[in-house]
């Protein structure tokens, strides 16, 4: 009889920790899917002028005099994912307003990718 309670208990603590192990995966893919999605935006609206570096070295940086965003100084504003966000929707000097171009989602996942690459919310 006590063989076959350690034995259920023992069943019961590998199914459990399967299952663990399971939504642990799964939720490293989602985070894995969400950063490739947002540097796949990224590239596509921002590196052109950010580079895909934030240190603006490209032709169009140049041109419109962007700014290195791996200095600290060269940010306006606070560097949270909240006012990155602002500055994606409503652009900033020579910086385009994005709201209208991006959904929700990827403006939050844009900022979030950005002040990765900054080496910020790691």
């Amino acid at each position: 009889m006590l063989n076959r309670i350690r034995c259920k208990s023992l069943m019961f603590t590998l199914t459990t920790l399967a299952f663990l192990l399971v939504l642990v995966g799964s939720t490293t893919v989602s985070v894995r899917s969400q950063d490739a999605a947002a540097e796949k935006v990224y590239k596509a609206r921002c590196a052109s002028c950010h580079g895909d570096d934030l240190k603006a070295d490209t032709k169009a940086g140049k041109m419109t005099k962007t700014a290195d965003l791996t200095v600290e100084s060269n940010w306006k504003g606070e560097r949270t994912p909240e006012a990155v966000e602002k500055v994606i929707r409503e652009g900033i000097g020579k910086m385009p307003a994005f709201e209208s171009k991006l959904s929700d989602e990827e403006i939050q996942a844009v900022a979030a990718y950005t002040l990765k690459l900054a080496g910020i919310n790691k």
